[in-house]
């Protein structure tokens, strides 16, 4: 019986490296403005806009359901610390019990993302300008669907407040075409 057990903890232990090596391996890379906005437009009927901000230039479209944005900021810290100000939102959210469903993150010293699949409510939990952005996006209430990801000087936010399999479908295949994984 002890011989069994150890063999079933090796066993476990194996596949638990592997899982995680696995997952170390996906790479995600920084996509250009015009990547972006073709994976978006290839799958999609969504016409992109654009605006300039002091410290970063954004492809965005909103509307009752969908957030879409490209942020390429002028210093890939600011980058950085916008996706991070997302991310300790949504954990706040979590650590509240304002948001209930699956997600999932990665963070390495190149890239990080978050993904999500579940419902929140009533809160914010992406803002990568603040103020600006969160008057856009600050109020949530209901299904959300997408992820949030960081590469170098960009932050990109695909979501969806909907868990109809068409609008997800919409998701994945703009996820998809950048090379990003989805939830």
């Amino acid at each position: 019986m002890k011989a069994f057990k150890t063999i079933g903890a090796a066993a476990l232990a194996g596949a638990m490296m592997l899982s995680m090596a696995g997952c170390s391996s996906v790479k995600i890379e920084k996509k250009s403005m015009k990547d972006f906005e073709s994976a978006v437009e290839d799958n999609t009927e969504i016409d992109l806009n654009e605006y300039s901000y002091d410290n970063c230039e954004n492809l965005y479209f909103y509307n009752d359901w969908y957030y879409i944005d490209y942020f390429e900021f002028n210093d890939a810290d600011e980058a950085e610390d916008a996706y991070d100000d997302a991310f300790d939102s949504f954990s706040s959210n979590k650590d509240h019990n304002d948001y209930s469903g699956s997600s999932r993150n990665l963070s390495t010293n190149d890239y990080k993302y978050f993904l999500f699949n579940g419902e929140i409510d009533g809160s914010g939990f992406f803002a990568p300008l603040s103020d600006e952005y969160e008057s856009i996006a600050g109020s949530i209430d209901g299904d959300v669907y997408g992820g949030v990801y960081w590469v170098e000087d960009t932050v990109i936010v695909v979501m969806v407040r909907s868990h109809e399999s068409d609008d997800k479908g919409y998701i994945n295949a703009i996820l998809s075409d950048l090379g990003y994984p989805h939830p």
